[in-house]
């Protein structure tokens, strides 16, 4: 039972935490050039974005969460539920981001959750 409680965390930290890069990442601005990245202007526009040390937190307290689940599951058999990640991010991107969803990415995303049926299944 105590796998599955850090399986659902490990989930929604991810979940959480790729929201909140996307919405730093919005507050500093896109990247239109590669070398943009690395200049200290562009930089420092990231690091002083809170939504952005917040989410690397959420990623690192979720790999935190997913080494307790390695150490007590099997890799084949914990991995697929970080799919669920994918159905969550598709719902959250489109209600609290705004993002526009396509039938195709609901359809892949429906892939997804069957699989994750058929692999909880077995």
């Amino acid at each position: 039972m105590l796998t599955w409680v850090f399986i659902a965390f490990t989930i929604v930290v991810s979940v959480a935490g790729q929201l909140l890069l996307k919405a730093g990442m919005n507050a500093a601005g896109s990247v239109d050039q590669i070398g943009q990245l690395f200049s200290g202007h562009y930089l420092s526009r990231v690091a002083c974005t809170w939504q952005v040390w917040v989410g690397l937190c959420m990623y690192a307290l979720g790999a935190l969460s997913w080494l307790v689940v390695l150490s007590r599951e099997n890799l084949t058999s914990a991995y697929p539920f970080l799919g669920l990640i994918y159905i969550l991010i598709l719902v959250t991107g489109h209600w609290i981001l705004g993002e526009p969803t396509q039938w195709w990415q609901v359809a892949g995303t429906v892939l997804v959750a069957i699989g994750v049926v058929l692999v909880a299944r077995g």
